[in-house]
């Protein structure tokens, strides 16, 4: 089952050798070099543009590939690729109730049809409605801090070759460029579920940033010309750690047991590893010993995971201080240090096994 997904829906996507190396072995890797585009370069800048820090993808070629896509073009290819095994895909359906016993899960969608599984998997992301039928309403961890997500036509900016980062006090701007496009997101601190009334957000936006520098002033002039604050997408800086990820027939995978806050670029290369490892325990169990494969998998994945949540916890924290002190301090810092250093615990997790 899966909600439709619309044309400039979320945020992008960055897939590092973590994650395109699991599609490999989904037959998928080919798909996604048609769309991606190339991790070139990434550059950390001060809020005025200047340059704290600036690496290339060369680390990171002898593990793989690495991508920059749009999400909408991960979930086509996926979609297609499991269409093409045989899947039935439903749109625009969500699962309304759970019946779990020994040896079956019954499941009623909201289209008012019900089946019987042997295993259910909730894919569903950070608001899981499988989490909720099953474990409850368990609160996710909200850092303080709000964000909006953009995309935008590069005919109409200066070249950007790369990643770019805005590191200001309290503030953070990025630019990411996919193929034929440049999502960019901002965050800065918020109240929870919060977002601005639509007639509000751009002159919001445009106001928090005025104050920086490098491509972010014609960032923000196009989009106060295209006039579009309908197409700003809100996200709370959210995740959640929560145990246990399994029931006797229901197992929950990526965002929806181990999200990862947005800042952090690697979600989605975590939940393709949580997918190969369940796949893999799976294709050594039976239908009657399914629970046996599920704990191994919980496992394997949950230090993996949890290190990487509090990685991804620690840098938005240092991408977002806000005292004027200790961001004149962390921007001495990421200046004089290698940024291989800075990114060694992305370097670290391919070394690893998954």
């Amino acid at each position: 089952m899966q909600l439709r997904v619309s044309a400039g829906v979320g945020y992008v996507l960055s897939l590092w050798p973590l994650g395109t190396n699991q599609l490999i072995g989904m037959g998928l890797h080919d798909e996604v070099e048609l769309v991606r585009a190339p991790f070139n370069h990434y550059r950390a800048m001060t809020a005025s543009g200047s340059q704290l820090q600036s690496m290339t993808g060369d680390p990171l070629v002898k593990y793989g590939t690495t991508a920059l896509l749009q999400r909408k073009e991960l979930m086509t290819i996926l979609q297609e690729g499991a269409r093409r095994r045989g899947v039935d895909v439903k749109y625009d359906t969500t699962v309304d109730t759970l019946d779990e016993s020994e040896d079956k899960v019954t499941v009623t969608l909201s289209d008012g049809s019900t089946d019987t599984y042997d295993l259910v998997v909730g894919a569903d992301g950070i608001h899981s409605q499988v989490r909720k039928i099953v474990f409850g309403n368990l609160p996710l961890n909200f850092t303080g801090n709000v964000g909006y997500a953009w995309w935008l036509d590069p005919s109409n900016l200066p070249t950007i070759d790369g990643i770019q980062e805005y590191w200001g006090s309290g503030k953070f701007f990025g630019v990411y460029p996919s193929k034929d496009a440049i999502c960019v997101f901002c965050a800065f601190p918020g109240q929870e579920h919060s977002p601005k009334p639509v007639d509000e957000r751009l002159d919001h936006v445009v106001g928090m940033f005025a104050d920086f520098g490098g491509v972010v002033p014609d960032i923000l002039s196009g989009l106060k010309i295209r006039n579009q604050p309908d197409e700003l997408y809100y996200c709370d800086y959210s995740d959640i750690r929560m145990e246990p990820w399994h029931t006797k027939r229901v197992v929950l995978i990526g965002d929806a047991c181990h999200a990862l806050l947005p800042s952090a670029g690697i979600g989605a290369s975590m939940a393709l590893e949580s997918a190969t490892v369940l796949a893999e325990e799976l294709s050594r169990t039976d239908p009657k010993r399914v629970q046996n494969a599920l704990r191994l998998y919980y496992k394997r994945r949950k230090p993996r995971c949890d290190k990487t949540q509090t990685d991804s916890r620690r840098l938005l924290k240092m991408s977002l201080v806000s005292n004027p002190l200790l961001t004149w301090a962390r921007d001495k810092l990421v200046k004089f240090i290698s940024f291989e250093t800075m990114v060694s615990g992305l370097l670290r997790l391919h070394e690893e096994p998954i």
